[in-house]
């Protein structure tokens, strides 16, 4: 068997420029836990002063509750289990511009950034990107870069009646026996020959409900 040759990737290349790109979410993801602590006060205080075009902030938490089972034929299985309370907690917080297209998540294992529609081009995507990375690092202090991840959502208005799929998306079966599809999700998981990347291709199509 033949390896296949290596795919070059070229920072200088050029791609069209879609006039009215089907992007809806554009998302850059950096997986860094931090290692300066911060609380939620002090953390909004510092982002309101150097984000003010950030002009809503939200906390990120969680809730998690614990439920004992007891084992069959236990004798306190006759007492019913009883979850413990609510343990609250907080990973950070959410910044959005007064539009709601600029979002950014500062949370204690993660940044992201996202662009919600309509997305301009990547330049100045990941400009914005950078710009409120390096202020996640100065601020929460990550020793290093887990894992970093860039994820484009895109949606395109199809009419669902008689759809051919040829039209709009390659390498899709179709179903079998004649039977009408309303609906159908594929999921692709690749890896890039030759570089250390992997991407997850996802193809769908949803009905309006």
């Amino acid at each position: 068997m033949v390896d296949p040759a290596p795919i070059a990737i070229t920072p200088a290349e050029q791609f069209e420029h879609l006039r009215i790109a089907p992007i809806v979410e554009a998302v850059i993801q950096l997986r860094a836990r931090a290692e300066i602590p911060q609380k939620s006060n002090e953390l909004k205080a510092l982002l309101k002063e150097k984000l003010p075009e950030y002009s809503t902030v939200k906390s990120v938490g969680s809730v998690s509750v614990t439920v004992a089972i007891a084992a069959a034929g236990n004798e306190s299985s006759a007492v019913p289990a009883q979850p413990s309370l609510p343990e609250r907690a907080w990973h950070g917080l959410r910044l959005e511009t007064e539009d709601a297209r600029n979002v950014a998540m500062f949370t204690r294992e993660n940044f992201s950034f996202s662009r919600l529609k309509p997305y301009d081009n990547w330049e100045s995507f990941s400009e914005e990107a950078l710009r409120l990375w390096t202020i996640h690092e100065t601020l929460m202090g990550p020793s290093e870069i887990q894992r970093l991840g860039v994820r484009f959502i895109n949606r395109l208005e199809v009419p669902i009646d008689q759809l051919d799929r040829s039209e709009y998306l390659r390498g899709l079966s179709y179903p079998p026996g004649g039977l009408e599809s309303t609906g159908f999700f594929y999921r692709d998981n690749l890896s890039v020959p030759g570089h250390p990347y992997a991407a997850t291709l996802v193809r769908t199509v949803q009905p309006v409900p």
